[in-house]
């Protein structure tokens, strides 16, 4: 992988979700820069990185165009998290959680990110990298009420959540 550009975002935190899906949607009018990118974002006082990839995921571009992804989520888990505390993120995807718990446990906290896609646990292990994370245990296992081996389906290049 290149060497990523860093971008500080802070000239679009306003731009409605349905403004992104429309870029989106255009692409062929659009001139995105060379990915992978790393943008920098502060959502509830905490300064996080996050890899860009993919201008077309959906959680991906809400980060890079308005710099935040569900912010009235992450204002709860503001509220809601304390120094110290234990976090498990199931399904973590790229981050966004886990990087944002992470930074409100601090030292002391833990958080544990579950993600079972190689494609998104990679994307996952880089943002923890670029963020410097050291109380954060990345698993690459799926959660079920049984033990056993199952297949995983439904990723898409547009939403990369949508997976089970």
């Amino acid at each position: 992988m290149k060497a990523s550009t860093l971008i500080k975002i802070t000239q679009f935190p306003l731009i409605p979700n349905r403004i992104v899906k429309w870029i989106n949607q255009n692409k062929n009018y659009i001139s995105y820069p060379d990915l992978p990118l790393i943008v920098s974002t502060s959502v509830c006082g905490f300064n996080r990185k996050f890899e860009i990839r993919n201008f077309q995921d959906l959680i991906q571009s809400n980060i890079y165009f308005r710099g935040f992804y569900e912010i009235r989520e992450s204002k709860i888990f503001k509220k809601i998290l304390k120094p110290g505390d234990t976090f498990i993120d199931v399904g973590a995807n790229l981050g966004w959680y886990t990087v944002l718990a992470a930074k409100i446990v601090g030292s002391h906290g833990k958080v544990i990110a579950l993600e079972p896609s190689n494609k998104v646990y990679s994307h996952l292990h880089r943002n923890i990298e670029i963020n410097s994370l050291t109380n954060v245990q990345l698993e690459k296992i799926a959660l079920s009420d049984t033990n056993g081996t199952a297949s995983f389906s439904g990723i898409t290049e547009i939403n990369q959540g949508i997976g089970s």
